[in-house]
């Protein structure tokens, strides 16, 4: 198999952004073999690297590292759900490892995507992730069964566990059909803009962080991130749930009566409840903000 000059074309169809990097055609450590499948990584940046911008990794992912030239990966993937294409042909990503149906050589005949962040998931990448793979996977007739972590591929790594409801969840975004977006007139938001929206929806959903939990004898408690048997968990854990709920019902009941809603008020008050600390079901908060990230994100 040649490079992958269709790469671009591939990952367009998932309809995220994509920004193609300079000679990327023409870039890699070889041709591939063929495409049997992705490997999903993680950087392993955290946000206070460079915050203000989306994908501060390029420069090594692309030119590489001591001791390990680039390009470490064939695209790259945003903290605001950009795709970066970067490499059309071979990339040293996947190492020693194995894939039933794929076999040893993971760099030659696997797609290496590299995710900025170190397992905490905002809500754009919530949605894009799953999504790009889904594009690749249409493009080049693999399975989604075929769409894995680096930490699938072999014992040494770690990245993506903790994607919310593991690599399984993730497949089956990746084989389910995409949902599209509610149209524009539903919904209490109506009446904000394009802009307006995204920017609460990522403030309300951006909450969500890496946490670790330990089982005793009166149920889970929190610990510090290395503790022995620690368990990760994705949870919404700043945002008074029962609070968005009620405010939400209550503007959608008004606008059924045909009242009036003060929008700009309503969304002060949705980020203003943001420092309230509540008890909350993380599993099924955690999975409620993904669902409903992936299907409001999209676009």
């Amino acid at each position: 198999m040649p490079y992958l000059t269709d790469l671009a074309q591939a990952v367009r169809k998932s309809g995220l952004r994509v920004v193609e990097c300079g000679s990327w055609t023409g870039r890699g450590h070889g041709p591939m073999t063929s495409v049997k499948g992705v490997v999903c990584h993680w950087t392993a940046t955290g946000p206070a690297v460079r915050p203000g911008e989306d994908y501060p990794s390029l420069g090594i992912v692309r030119d590489g590292r001591a001791g390990l030239p680039g390009p470490l990966a064939n695209l790259g993937l945003g903290r605001d759900g950009t795709v970066y294409v970067i490499a059309a042909g071979l990339a040293y990503h996947a190492g020693e490892g194995y894939l039933a149906g794929v076999g040893a050589n993971g760099n030659a005949n696997l797609v290496g995507i590299e995710c900025e962040g170190s397992g905490t998931w905002p809500a754009a990448q919530l949605a894009a992730y799953p999504r790009l793979c889904a594009a690749l996977s249409a493009h080049y007739r693999f399975p989604a069964a075929r769409v894995i972590g680096h930490s699938e591929w072999t014992s040494r790594k770690i990245d993506i566990n903790t994607w919310p409801g593991g690599m399984a969840r993730f497949r089956a975004q990746v084989g389910a059909p995409p949902t599209p977006p509610p149209p524009q007139e539903d919904g209490f938001l109506s009446a904000l803009s394009s802009s307006e929206q995204r920017a609460l929806f990522n403030r309300v959903f951006g909450f969500c962080r890496q946490r670790w939990f330990v089982t005793g004898p009166n149920g889970p408690r929190e610990v510090a991130e290395g503790t022995k048997g620690a368990t990760p968990a994705t949870a919404l854990d700043t945002l008074d749930g029962n609070y968005l709920v009620e405010r939400i019902a209550a503007a959608e009941a008004a606008a059924e009566a045909g009242a009036t809603i003060d929008h700009a008020r309503l969304a002060a008050e949705l980020i203003a409840r943001g420092g309230l600390k509540v008890e909350i079901d993380y599993a099924a908060l955690a999975k409620a903000v993904n669902d409903d990230a992936a299907r409001r994100m999209v676009g």
